[in-house]
């Protein structure tokens, strides 16, 4: 397991590297040189950004968890979102982070059918959020001149868009889909798993049954803390190339960064390492030129990617640790 884990991480910086080096090679010195200061206030900005991303981020899990009848307080929400983001971060296209949240939630006191239930739905939100957003940016960075050239981002977009809200639907509206798919699946061998895995299908039923009786309020203001979550983060990149004196639109660093998560969520890297470099590069490069673009990315990244690799790990630990709170 730690094998793996190191040489998806491995992976990850070696792809960014690659990814910053075809970056410098392409836009000159200058993407790496260029910055005469730091003007720390936007730097703390964008340190509050992530923070504020990651709090959003654990709230949609205790909004989640009340609909679901568990109890997870907020810095309960919070870890549980960090150790999801490292596992998604050292997993190919991001496939660990939600195993790893729920996981670390029924390490938390949370019963592992709503745990799962929180997980999926959890899923589901941010697999909407790319479904209706990343056609939004197409409009958006077209409308103000700013979609690149390329004919194949607007085609792709607009298919990782169809696809996320496909999933998205399933997920929230179709989860009966599983017992006989579950049914279909465990035969000969595996047969003696078809009724747990009946009832845990059923529990997950059950949980997202909670969450579509609630009002609609409740959803319109549990989907805005997962777009604002995202822009949020987004919007790091933003502080960030201010603070190494860069101006750029921030509405173009969210449009710009939204299309590139649509695409990046389909990239197989761990945590779409590399897709992320490039396409922060380009869009700073179509803003302000390639003066310290590197640097920025840099940056950038370490405060909403690698740092993961430090507390993901030390989070994890703390909760394994401690072990699972007695419930009531």
């Amino acid at each position: 397991m730690r094998t793996n884990v190191t040489r998806a991480v491995g992976w990850s910086v070696g792809v960014g590297v690659v990814s910053l080096g075809l970056v410098i090679v392409w836009a000159g010195p200058d993407a790496w040189t260029g910055v005469a200061s730091i003007d720390l206030r936007w730097l703390v900005t964008a340190v509050l950004l992530t923070l504020t991303s990651w709090t959003l981020a654990g709230f949609r899990f205790v909004l989640l968890a009340r609909r679901a009848t568990a109890n997870l307080p907020l810095h309960r929400g919070v870890r549980a979102h960090l150790v999801g983001l490292f596992a998604s971060a050292a997993s190919p296209g991001g496939a660990g982070g939600m195993p790893a949240a729920v996981l670390t939630m029924t390490r938390q006191g949370v019963e592992a059918s709503s745990a799962w239930s929180i997980g999926l739905a959890a899923t589901a939100a941010d697999l909407a959020f790319i479904g209706w957003s990343t056609p939004v940016a197409l409009l958006v960075l077209h409308s103000r001149g700013r979609l690149p050239n390329d004919p194949w981002i607007a085609p792709v977009a607009i298919a990782v868009s169809l696809v996320a809200l496909t999933l998205a639907f399933v997920l929230l509206a179709r989860q009966r889909w599983l017992a006989p798919l579950s049914s279909l699946v465990l035969r000969g061998p595996l047969q003696r798993y078809r009724d747990r895995a009946t009832n845990f299908v059923t529990s997950l039923q059950q949980g997202q049954q909670r969450f579509s009786r609630s009002a609609w309020w409740w959803h319109l203001g549990f989907h805005g803390t997962v777009a604002t979550a995202w822009w949020c983060l987004f919007l790091v990149l933003w502080g960030t190339a201010r603070s190494l004196s860069i101006s750029v639109p921030p509405l173009d660093v969210v449009a710009g960064l939204t299309l590139v998560q649509g695409i990046g969520a389909v990239v197989p890297t761990p945590g779409g390492s590399g897709t992320y470099e490039l396409g922060a590069s380009l869009l700073l490069v179509s803003q302000s030129g390639p003066r310290g673009v590197a640097a920025v990315v840099v940056v950038w990244r370490f405060l909403t990617f690698y740092l993961l690799f430090l507390l993901g790990p030390i989070v994890g630990a703390y909760d394994l640790a401690r072990g699972a709170p007695r419930r009531p």
